[in-house]
């Protein structure tokens, strides 16, 4: 006959054991909600993509064009720091320090589908035009990771 103690343990062990069992259920279904099925993936629209990438080709100056067509990212001057805006809809905003390296980097961007060259002109003009918010509302984004969304959008 086991002691009243080892039946205690047993029961308190299963209870915990059941109540891992149903908060992993939970987080495994609320992962699947929020994660988007393969169905609700869309290809950019190349109309919309080539009237936003002419867009930003216009906003920008000559030497942010060709960095842009060179390298894929251009560079603004805010008050606190120069940025390099990469081409990509999140964690593309990179602080630089005066060597150029980069010191920090930032996630922003508006909600929906919107064509990358929209998301990078968005980011240009909220620089330029209130660097102190978008530091504010901006999403700090590891600088060892390079592409994985966030949560920060532009509002």
């Amino acid at each position: 006959m086991p002691l009243w103690w080892t039946r205690l343990f047993r029961r308190g062990a299963q209870a915990e054991a059941a109540r891992v069992s149903v908060e992993v259920t939970l987080l495994a279904a609320a992962e699947e909600f929020v994660r988007p099925s393969l169905n609700d993936y869309q290809p950019p629209d190349p109309a919309a993509v080539a009237k936003a990438r002419a867009l930003l080709e216009r906003a920008l100056s000559s030497e942010q064009r060709r960095d842009l067509f060179a390298r894929g990212y251009f560079y603004v001057k805010g008050e606190r720091f120069t940025y390099r805006i990469r081409e990509g809809h999140s964690g593309n905003v990179d602080a630089l320090d005066s060597s150029e390296r980069v010191i920090s980097r930032f996630c922003a961007h508006p909600r929906g589908h919107v064509p990358v060259y929209d998301v990078m002109l968005a980011q240009k003009l909220w620089i330029e035009t209130d660097e102190n918010m978008f530091l504010k509302k901006a999403a700090p984004y590891p600088l060892h990771l390079h592409e994985r969304s966030c949560q920060t959008t532009l509002a």
